[in-house]
C-alpha cells in the first residue's frame, strides 16, 4: 500500500468520525428545539450544553464498538444502516439509563431522549446512502459516454446485475435490451430501454450501431438461448455470454 493511499484512507475515516460526532451534537440540539417549539427555556439551555459532552463520548464509544467505521461510505448498504440503528439504539438506552440515575442533577426531557436517536439514524444513514448515490452517479456518467456500444439479450435478473456492473465499466456501454417478454417492450431497466424482442436484433443492432451483443439468459431454455446466439452470429455480431 502506498503512503498516499494510507493517508487518504485515514483522512476519510477521521472525516467519518467527525461527521458522526457533528450529527450527534446537531440531533441533540434539534431534539431540544423540537421539544420546546424552538423556544428553549433558559434552564434547559444550560442543561442541554452540560449533557452534550458525556452524550458525545458515550455515543462515539458505542459507534466504535459496533464497527460503524469499518464500512466504506461509497459501498454503503442496508447492512450499514442496520449497524447504525443497533449502535444508536444501544447508546440511547445507555443514555436513558444514565439520565434516570442522575435525574437529581440532569433532568433531560423524555421526548428529547426519543427524538434525538431518531434524528441520528435519519441523518447518519441518509448521509451515507446519499454519498454512495453521488459517487455511483458520478462514476456512471463518466463511464456511460465511454466504451463500445453493446446490446444485452435478456431483461431478467441476470441482465439487471449485468447492467449494474457495466454501468461502471469503461469497456462497454449498454445501449439497449432485447427480450421476448412483450410486457417489457418500451420500458426501461436502470435507465436502459427494452426495445423489443430478440427476433428484432437485426433492426436494432443496425439502428444502435453495435457490433457486440451480450447474452444474459443463463436460466432460459437451451432452445431460446441457442436461438439468440445463432441470430447474433448470423448477423456477424460478436457474441459474449454470461455464465
Amino acid at each position: 500500500m502506498k503512503a498516499g493511499q494510507f493517508v487518504s484512507g485515514s483522512s476519510l475515516s477521521l472525516l467519518a468520525r467527525l461527521h458522526d460526532l457533528a450529527v450527534v451534537s446537531l440531533a441533540w440540539v434539534l431534539a431540544y428545539l423540537l421539544r420546546f417549539n424552538f423556544e428553549i427555556p433558559a434552564e434547559h439551555i444550560s442543561l442541554m450544553w452540560l449533557s452534550l459532552l458525556p452524550l458525545v463520548l458515550i455515543q462515539f464509544l458505542t459507534f466504535k464498538v459496533f464497527g460503524l467505521y469499518l464500512g466504506v461510505w461509497r459501498f454503503a448498504s442496508l447492512q450499514d444502516l442496520g449497524r447504525i440503528i443497533k449502535a444508536v439504539t444501544m447508546s440511547s438506552l445507555l443514555i436513558i439509563m444514565i439520565s434516570f440515575m442522575a435525574s437529581n442533577y440532569l433532568l433531560v426531557p423524555r421526548s428529547v431522549l426519543i427524538i434525538s436517536p431518531c434524528l441520528q439514524v435519519l441523518m447518519m444513514g441518509g448521509s451515507r446512502l446519499f454519498f454512495r448515490y453521488i459517487k455511483e452517479r458520478k462514476l456512471y456518467h463518466l463511464s456511460s459516454s465511454q466504451g463500445d456500444p453493446v446490446i444485452v439479450l435478456g431483461a431478467g435478473e441476470t441482465a439487471v446485475s449485468l447492467l449494474k456492473e457495466l454501468g461502471l465499466s469503461k469497456a462497454w456501454r449498454v445501449v439497449g435490451l432485447l427480450d421476448d417478454d412483450a410486457s417489457l417492450h418500451g420500458r426501461e431497466i436502470l435507465g436502459v430501454r427494452v426495445y423489443g424482442s430478440i427476433e428484432q436484433l437485426k433492426v436494432f443492432s443496425r439502428n444502435l450501431g453495435v457490433s457486440h451483443v451480450i447474452v444474459a439468459m443463463p436460466s432460459a431454455l437451451t432452445k431460446s438461448k441457442r436461438f439468440a446466439i445463432e441470430s447474433a452470429n448470423a448477423l456477424g455480431l460478436k457474441v459474449l455470454t454470461v455464465p
